[in-house]
């Protein structure tokens, strides 16, 4: 459960930021696990020069690292970012990210369309998610250069399809009967109001052996069996008979010359 207050203001320096790039901003984060300074040259490089393919719009990057020797003058670098906040600006255009779930589900509170390089674990379930509601862009990092970063970038910048989609999907994200948090304080008064949950727990009235799937298992292994047994059955069927190989005898008494086959 995803428990988002109202994003609070942005104040002091990144106040400042957000509010003079009026060309737009690019926030680029892989989360607290990810430093991608430890990233390989080659990488850095190709974010770098996308970069400057973009003069005009302002990258903000969670960089954990010495600074780069050729930073583009439209970068700005940061071990610690206020990343809610920052996405709740109305001056960010778009968000450059891992796919992991608490980056995904900030995103799309706020509506903004996303370019995904998942790492690990479930990132690229996630990222194969959002690419098919066409809310954002899903890329691959062992292929990763700067055209394709350059490519995805001004299709999620100029595409209008991206941020309306990414709004819509905003509003169906922010529209329920309860905040998150009121929904956990309830349930969790619910179940100090009543002792007997037990409707909660439909599990608790399986037998064993539902419990365990093993009647769906017993199921399955008997339709494999039966179309396996069908399967032998008709490659037997189909093997020659054994070819004679003297005469025999009909059954009206007549000898009857068999033919080797």
């Amino acid at each position: 459960m995803q428990c988002f207050l109202p994003a609070k203001p942005l104040s002091g320096e990144y106040k400042a930021i957000m509010d003079n790039a009026t060309d737009g901003v690019v926030l680029i984060a892989f989360g607290s696990l990810i430093n991608l300074a430890k990233l390989p040259p080659e990488i850095k490089s190709s974010f770098l020069n996308m970069m400057r393919q973009f003069p005009k719009i302002l990258f903000i990057w969670r960089w954990d690292g010495p600074e780069p020797e050729d930073k583009p003058e439209n970068l700005i670098i940061s071990k610690w970012l206020p990343q809610f906040q920052i996405l709740g600006h109305p001056n960010l255009r778009a968000f450059i990210s891992h796919a992991g779930l608490n980056s995904l589900s900030e995103a799309t509170y706020h509506g903004v369309p996303v370019i995904l390089i998942p790492l690990f674990v479930d990132q690229d379930y996630n990222a194969y998610r959002i690419e098919a509601t066409e809310i954002g862009i899903r890329l691959e990092m062992r292929t990763l250069n700067s055209k394709i970063l350059i490519t995805s970038l001004n299709q999620v910048l100029n595409n209008p399809k991206y941020s309306t989609n990414m709004k819509a999907m905003s509003a169906l994200f922010r529209d329920r009967p309860m905040s998150p948090i009121e929904t956990g304080v309830y349930w969790t008064e619910f179940i100090l109001r009543h002792n007997n949950t037990r409707h909660l727990k439909p599990i608790q009235n399986l037998t064993f052996f539902q419990r365990r799937f093993f009647d769906g298992a017993l199921i399955l292994i008997l339709v494999v069996s039966f179309i396996l047994a069908l399967l032998f059955a008709s490659l037997f069927r189909g093997f020659p008979k054994k070819p004679y190989t003297k005469d025999s005898i009909t059954k009206d008494g007549n000898e009857n010359k068999k033919k080797l086959h």
